[in-house]
């Protein structure tokens, strides 16, 4: 379960003017291996790379749907990254 990850993705996705898109991401190489090694100890569900994913992710198990989505919803927004 990576979060913001550092590939084109944002370009592609044309995110690139949000929030999101301009915030800070985790590096691809270390997603990757996170993800890799946690397949072999059987671990079927990894928060992967930095902290502030690990606590987005903390926080969004809490949080209700309708809450998180609006948050999403903003993060989404063009324009929200200026």
């Amino acid at each position: 379960m990576p979060g913001p990850t550092d590939t084109h993705f944002f370009a592609r996705a044309r995110l690139g003017d949000t929030a999101l898109g301009q915030g800070p991401k985790d590096d691809p190489a270390a997603v990757a291996k996170q993800g890799y090694d946690a397949m072999w100890r059987g671990e079927r569900k990894v928060v992967a790379s930095s902290a502030l994913s690990k606590v987005m992710a903390t926080l969004g198990a809490a949080t209700p749907d309708a809450v998180e989505a609006a948050a999403h919803k903003a993060l989404a927004k063009p324009g929200s990254g200026r």
